[in-house]
């Protein structure tokens, strides 16, 4: 699936929404696409429209890292 390294402040999204019961994954397609899986609090799961090659899943999982954070989290500083 390739590699992608995020930076500090994606870490601190992902950190926070495991922390805050929002799993974000990818789920294969094919041996070549994925698809990206969001399971909030409910768990009920949500997948992406969209497939996503190497590099690129890793990429959409931290968007969606950085969105949730961003819209949850208001107690904490923003990033």
């Amino acid at each position: 699936m390739g590699q992608y390294i995020p930076t500090k402040e994606e870490w601190i999204a992902c950190r926070w929404c495991i922390r805050n019961n929002i799993k974000i994954s990818p789920w294969a397609r094919d041996q070549s696409t994925w698809y990206v899986s969001i399971i909030i609090n409910n768990g009920k799961n949500n997948v992406s429209k969209e497939f996503f090659e190497r590099i690129e899943i890793w990429k959409k999982i931290q968007e969606y890292y950085m969105y949730y954070y961003k819209k949850h989290n208001k107690d904490e500083q923003k990033i």
